[in-house]
C-alpha cells in the first residue's frame, strides 16, 4: 500500500451529473464547488445525504455549504421540495381517479377537510368566534387562589 492519495484511492462518485472524482482512503474529503453541489442536489431532489454521497463528503458539509450561501441554495431547495410535493400530489390524484379507496379517504381527510371530511373537529363559539365557557364561582375562586 502506498501513501494516501497515491494509488489506493476509491471512486466515490458514480452515475451522477457531477464530475467523477476520487478521494484517498482515510484522507480528507474532496472539496466541491457550488455548481457541483447544485448538480448533486438536483440529482437527489434536494436530499442532502444522497447529495453528500455523490460528492464524497459528509451530510454536514453539504448542509453547512447550503447555510453559507442561502441566496443560492435556499430558493433551489424550496424549488426542489415544491417539485417533490407536486409529484406526490399528482400520484395521489391519479390514485383517486383510478378508484383507490385508501387514496380517496386520505384525500378527503386532508384536502376535503373544509367540507367536513377531516378526523379532527374544531369547536368554536358563535359565528366561528372564541368559545366562551361560564366557569362556576367556586371553580373561579379556586383558580384565583392558584394564580
Amino acid at each position: 500500500m502506498g501513501a494516501p492519495g497515491r494509488g489506493d484511492e476509491e471512486k466515490v462518485v458514480t452515475g451522477s451529473p457531477v464530475s467523477t472524482t476520487s478521494r484517498a482512503l482515510g484522507g480528507r474529503p474532496r472539496s466541491f464547488d457550488d455548481d457541483e453541489l447544485e448538480a448533486a442536489l438536483r440529482a437527489t431532489n434536494g436530499l442532502m445525504l444522497p447529495a453528500a454521497d455523490i460528492l464524497g463528503v459528509t451530510r454536514r458539509s453539504v448542509a453547512e455549504r447550503c447555510e453559507k450561501n442561502p441566496d443560492r441554495f435556499g430558493p433551489l431547495l424550496k424549488e426542489l421540495r415544491e417539485g417533490f410535493v407536486d409529484r406526490a400530489e399528482n400520484t395521489l390524484v391519479r390514485a383517486v381517479e383510478a378508484g383507490d379507496m385508501q387514496a380517496s379517504i386520505y384525500a378527503l381527510r386532508t384536502v376535503g377537510r373544509a367540507r367536513g371530511y377531516g378526523d379532527r373537529q374544531e369547536i368554536t363559539g358563535a359565528d366561528g368566534g372564541p368559545l366562551e365557557i361560564d366557569v362556576g364561582a367556586a371553580l373561579a375562586a379556586a383558580l384565583a387562589r392558584l394564580g
